[in-house]
């Protein structure tokens, strides 16, 4: 009995004795955490005097230690810190005790690459160089690749010849229908036959004078004489359907062959010989003289890019020195997802110097101020309500730099009997 009465009554004083000593350790753990939060108050508190101290402007805290308003941001950002307390928050053109409001912060900050009073000095911005002309060289009729006459990273020119089909039925059209054309025989017979029919007439009016011989057979010589000369003409005419046939010939017998559509480097070729062709590509070919600069221009650049605005292009090359592009193309849709759009320009590269497809920074210098969107007045619209009759209009004017405004204007008059 007496085991059994030590065995429950040690484990029981183990337990009294654990939860005693978690009631004394406790309330020191969490003094100490409140401690740590009151020096980390009193430290943010200290540096936000500190910033307003440097700044010159007003930062107020509420008694939570939520920030109000932050105008003290580097030149070209801005960020509206507005407190909140659930779901309230103070609206923007609050000016109480001193504080600077989201948009008077928006319309006074120093965006990048721009002066205060709209005046535009110079923007850096990505870009791409590319080639001014992509081609997939294809064959216009189904054959056999029978020779390849230029390879990858060949310079071509303008219809030279880059690969050849198997052409034996076409090359023998020609032939034979250059064997017709040089056929003058029958020409040849027509024009002795109508030289001869025009001298018996000649001489059957000689004998019709001397009454040697009749009317009728003068009649039959002239029929024989006219039908003579439509038969040369006849004969002449057939040699120039001959020789049709024959440009015909030699203009299938071209399509077998594969040519530049302009001068370029071939930058992959996609078949072998012995290969069959039908509408896949046979070589890529691209256009290096001049280059295209494709850039991408953040929205609030819209209206200060022109056509024809030299731009600096510093490519992404070791030891690759800075060139002048012109602007020829700039985007007037704006791209949603991205908030941007894109500038073209063209790029000269004599003699090929400068590859494509590098990333470069180009660099815009004297840019315009943007220029205002008018917007249309919207519409007046009378709405009646009982006795009185609200007439509401909203003015909006739109500002690239300064955003919209939009002001509502109620008159209220009685509504007619």
């Amino acid at each position: 009995m007496n085991i059994s009465r030590t065995k429950i009554i040690a484990p029981l004083i183990l337990v009294t004795v654990v939860i005693g000593v978690a009631l004394v350790v406790a309330p020191r753990y969490l003094s100490s955490d409140d401690d740590t939060k009151v020096d980390k108050q009193s430290i943010y508190a200290s540096r936000a005097e500190t910033r307003t101290a440097k700044t010159g402007r007003s930062e107020m805290s509420g008694a939570n230690g939520i920030q109000i308003a932050r105008a003290d941001t580097p030149t070209g950002s801005f960020r509206d810190n507005s407190p909140s307390v659930g779901n309230q928050h103070r609206p923007l053109n609050d000016t109480s005790s001193g504080a600077i409001t989201g948009r008077e912060a928006l319309l006074t900050a120093e965006r990048p690459g721009m002066k205060v009073g709209n005046t535009l000095s110079r923007q850096v911005l990505g870009c791409v160089i590319e080639p001014d002309e992509t081609a997939e060289i294809g064959s216009p009729v189904v054959g056999v690749v029978s020779s390849i006459v230029s390879e990858r990273g060949d310079r071509v020119e303008r219809n030279q010849e880059l690969a050849h089909l198997r052409a034996n039925v076409e090359r023998a059209s020609v032939d034979v229908a250059r064997a017709r054309t040089q056929a003058d025989a029958e020409v040849r017979a027509a024009q002795a036959n109508a030289d001869f029919l025009r001298h018996k007439l000649a001489r059957a009016q000689e004998l019709v004078a001397l009454n040697f011989v009749s009317k009728e057979a003068l009649e039959q010589a002239r029929a024989d004489s006219h039908m003579a000369v439509e038969r040369l003409a006849q004969a002449r005419e057939q040699q120039h359907v001959w020789q049709r046939e024959l440009n015909l010939a030699n203009a299938q017998l071209q399509m077998r062959t594969i040519r530049a559509p302009f001068d370029g480097i071939i930058v992959d070729r996609y078949v072998s010989i012995g290969e069959r062709i039908e509408d896949e590509p046979l070589f890529r070919i691209i256009k290096t003289d001049p280059l295209r600069v494709e850039i991408v221009a953040p929205s609030t650049m819209f209206g200060t890019v022109n056509m024809g605005t030299v731009v600096t292009v510093m490519p992404e090359l070791p030891n690759a020195p800075a060139l002048l592009a012109e602007v020829v193309l700039v985007d007037s849709v704006i791209d949603g997802a991205s908030n941007t759009f894109r500038v073209r320009a063209t790029l000269p590269n004599p003699g090929g110097a400068m590859p494509s497809g590098l990333r470069c920074r180009a660099e815009l210098s004297g840019l315009a101020a943007p220029v205002a969107v008018p917007v249309p007045a919207a519409p007046r619209k009378t709405v009646t309500s009982g006795s009185n009759r609200i007439a509401l209009r909203v003015d909006t004017n739109f500002d690239p730099l300064q955003g919209s405004s939009a002001a509502v204007r109620q008159d209220k008059r009685p509504a007619p009997q």
